[in-house]
């Protein structure tokens, strides 16, 4: 009887463990999940990153030939003050 009970003892824990398994596994599944959303999420970033950089490069570009447009009304507004 003591025998019985024993292993019987023991399917309990051995279920009891692969019930635990299965928990484990589907955690490291939903976390594997997460980890794929979250890299497509860094890569849109990034991709987002790269073309506000780009357009930033062109608005600078903008900025510095309007400033030298500026510079050069500014000097024919003097020029014809002058005369």
């Amino acid at each position: 009887m003591v025998l019985f009970v024993g292993c019987a003892e023991l399917v309990e824990e051995q279920d009891r463990l692969a019930d635990e398994w299965r928990n484990m596994e589907e955690r490291l599944n939903s976390l594997r999940e997460e980890n794929s959303l979250m890299t497509q999420r860094i890569e849109k970033i990034l991709s987002e990153n790269v073309n506000l950089q780009s357009k930033e490069g062109e608005l600078q570009r903008e900025k510095v030939e309007l400033l030298g447009e500026i510079v050069k009304l500014q000097s024919k507004i003097e020029k014809l003050q002058r005369k």
